[in-house]
């Protein structure tokens, strides 16, 4: 375990990511080699090489804990805030703060992300929403207050009806799909934010956010029979996230 840490320090990037790789596996809160590790996840944090800061993000989401949260969770913050952090790099950092937001709710501070998300929800990367609406759902679940997470729904319902309405298949987006159900991932996510927060009052937003559960209610696609089991797998889990909105519907006999 020590010469896992020692290769998490050296500057071959093949040893570091080796290094890394073990004590993502082999520590753990409280174990005596922590301290040591402290100080080179400090260090490659602050490098300037994303590569090496990816290492040390998914390390630390990898071992988690107390320690660790308190000790980097406002790096983390920054390097997702960052506007010159790859894509790749928010998008890990968007998940080692989910980490730690659920193992320790308390250290984690939302209202300074609240800005970033809408940033980062205002890029159509499938990835980086998929990642960071995990994230997001993960606020929503420890928050005394919901409300100040309303301020998402008009994006929610906008990627949605990209996604649901406007969405239209070609070899840019075919590695986004799963046995033609559109990301079922992601969507799962902006389905479960919508349910906890009523219909918005404004009926353009109204209306697109029925229009899209009414579409994912009544969609039809017959799969060919290589992949019908995968393709109903998908867009059951779509359709068990909906039918949580449906009550919200003041049209139930249409439904």
């Amino acid at each position: 375990r020590k010469e896992a840490v020692q290769l998490c320090g050296a500057k071959k990037f093949s040893e570091k990511q080796v290094g890394y790789l073990a004590v993502g596996v082999l520590l753990h809160d409280g174990h005596e080699l922590l301290p040591s590790l402290i100080e080179v996840l400090q260090r490659d944090l602050e490098s300037s090489n994303f590569e090496v800061q990816a290492l040390a993000v998914t390390a630390i989401a990898n071992i988690g804990g107390r320690r660790l949260a308190q000790q980097f969770g406002d790096s983390i913050v920054n390097i997702m805030m960052s506007q010159n952090s790859t894509t790749q790099l928010k998008k890990k950092s968007s998940i080692c703060l989910l980490r730690l937001l659920r193992q320790h709710p308390d250290i984690v501070r939302p209202e300074f992300m609240m800005q970033k998300i809408q940033q980062l929800m205002r890029m159509y990367h499938l990835g980086l929403l998929t990642s960071v609406t995990s994230l997001l759902l993960g606020l929503v679940k420890v928050a005394d207050d919901i409300t100040e997470y309303e301020q998402f729904v008009p994006r929610i319902i906008e990627i949605l009806d990209q996604m649901v309405i406007s969405y239209v298949s070609s070899s840019k987006m075919a590695h986004y799909e799963y046995f033609g159900v559109p990301n079922p991932w992601l969507q799962i996510n902006l389905l479960r934010f919508l349910s906890h927060f009523p219909i918005p009052s404004d009926e353009a937003l109204r209306e697109k956010w029925e229009r899209v559960v009414k579409h994912l209610l009544f969609e039809k696609r017959i799969p060919s029979p290589d992949d019908s089991s995968r393709y109903i797998t998908a867009k059951n889990a779509v359709l068990i996230e909906v039918f949580d909105l449906v009550p919200k519907l003041n049209t139930p006999d249409a439904l």
